[in-house]
């Protein structure tokens, strides 16, 4: 069975990374590369430039490195692979696996293709070496082009954002990516006596996120009742009007079975002012017994 490494970057190629990486506003450290570890958001890079390839209801997030892993090989066969970019399953594995290294050196093999065409280099990801296959050595290969920030804060606190000048994606928070959950020794007054509770908190950005979403959410389903109260409402109209025009038909349909009812009826004599003429329907009746 074929082993593949990921080679070491030089520093040309660290610059064009970070480069690209600054370009497209996106920061990585632990929790982006957990971020990272599901096909969906490299997905919405790639349909940046490629939007009729890239199909985003295929991937849908998932939780389990297995599920994730099943997602890059779907990813890797219908997107990957139809762009030239040859990616070994060893490292889909550490990509599905959040490891440090993998996610850069995708990332360098996409420069390219997020401009819209296929570069002459070859690719990096084809050499021989157990370091990326999972019989090979335990050695954990080193960051690439990891973008570092001197402050701690800001690095806990970063968030990934893709933007371009026509399409932006959404940064990862809510749902892709959980809140930062900090836990705090709060005095309480438990049963008369002051004592230290553990807390939960959460920044306030995150919080706000969360309203909002969660208002934009009632919104939506506001909207969604009257919209049905709207619909119930033109059924109830409708189906009054049906049962109508049921009961004008089915007196029409009266007349002409039982044309007998109607004895005759009466019409001015041509020519004679003031005489009616009887007419009698049993011919009628007749023609339509027939």
């Amino acid at each position: 069975m074929p082993q593949y490494h990921t080679r070491t970057l030089n520093s040309e190629e660290e610059v064009s990374l970070a480069q690209w990486l600054k370009e497209q506003r996106i920061v990585l450290n632990l929790r982006t590369r957990r971020f990272f570890s599901d096909v969906l958001p490299v997905a919405k890079i790639i349909k940046l430039a490629h939007p009729r390839l890239v199909d985003l209801h295929n991937y849908a997030p998932k939780n389990s490195i297995q599920l994730k892993l099943k997602n890059w090989e779907i990813f890797d066969t219908k997107v990957l692979k139809k762009l030239n970019v040859s990616v070994p399953h060893a490292l889909l594995e550490k990509l599905a696996q959040a490891e440090a290294g993998a996610i850069e050196m995708l990332f360098y093999e996409l420069i390219p293709v997020t401009k819209g065409h296929r570069g002459p280099m070859p690719s990096p990801l084809l050499h021989d070496d157990p370091r990326l296959s999972p019989m090979g050595s335990s050695r954990n290969p080193a960051p690439l082009g990891v973008l570092k920030h001197s402050n701690k804060q800001q690095l806990c606190r970063s968030r990934t954002i893709i933007r371009s000048h026509k399409v932006s994606c959404p940064s990862p928070t809510g749902d892709d990516l959980p809140a930062e959950v900090l836990s705090l020794d709060v005095d309480t007054l438990v049963d008369g006596k002051i004592e230290k509770v553990a807390k939960k908190l959460v920044a306030y950005e995150d919080y706000a996120v969360a309203v909002r979403a969660s208002n934009e959410k009632d919104n939506y389903i506001k909207m969604i009742h009257q919209k049905v109260d709207y619909l119930q409402s033109l059924i109830a109209v409708k189906d009054e009007r049906i049962s109508d025009l049921m009961d004008q038909l089915a007196k029409l349909s009266d007349q002409y079975k039982y044309p007998s009812n109607i004895l005759t009826t009466t019409m001015p004599r041509r020519g004679d002012e003031g005489g009616i003429l009887p007419i009698c329907f049993k011919g009628i009746q007749r023609q339509i017994l027939a």
